[in-house]
């Protein structure tokens, strides 16, 4: 029983004197870490330069590549509103101004991505994309009702002439 009592002593011992230590060591690793960094030109310090640089650069990479996709759906839809038969000229003028016009935003938005040097506005102008321009979420469905809508007034009228053939 004492050689028990014994034990737990010298465990709480060493694990008070662990406990005690441990500050210090963390202080003391803590400085050695500052020190390799404040001296410019150190290796670590060219790695984190280059890692941040590729990083900015794979982001503008991404938000243009995010930019071309969104453009080129809506270049395709401008296509097939342009080949709707049952919608007036107007409504088509109408859709393919709203198209254009987000075309013409998001190739803006292109050209700030592409030429942006600040971290902070590079954020921003990534984060406007599917916030401020949301095609696949709402232009895009909305257009594509429309065009379903004159397809599907195409299709009865070619079973109105098809029945007419047929009586």
């Amino acid at each position: 029983m004492k050689s028990k009592i014994n034990n737990i002593r010298v465990m709480v011992m060493v694990l008070m004197s662990f406990i005690i230590t441990l500050p210090v060591l963390a202080q003391t690793s803590g400085q050695a870490a500052v020190s390799d960094k404040a001296q410019p030109g150190s290796k670590s310090d060219v790695q984190a330069e280059a890692k941040t640089a590729r990083t900015f650069t794979a982001a503008q990479e991404k938000g243009i590549k995010e930019i071309d996709r969104r453009i080129e759906s809506l270049t395709n839809l401008s296509t097939r509103v342009t080949e709707m038969k049952n919608v007036s000229t107007e409504q088509k003028a109408l859709i393919d101004k709203a198209v254009q016009t987000l075309i013409k935003e998001l190739s803006g938005l292109k050209t700030v991505i592409e030429t942006t040097a600040s971290s902070t506005e590079l954020k921003k102008s990534l984060e406007a994309i599917p916030q401020n321009y949301r095609i696949y979420a709402l232009v895009m469905p909305q257009i594509h009702i429309i065009v379903a809508n004159d397809r599907i007034i195409s299709i009865a009228d070619m079973l109105l002439a098809l029945s007419a053939k047929l009586a």
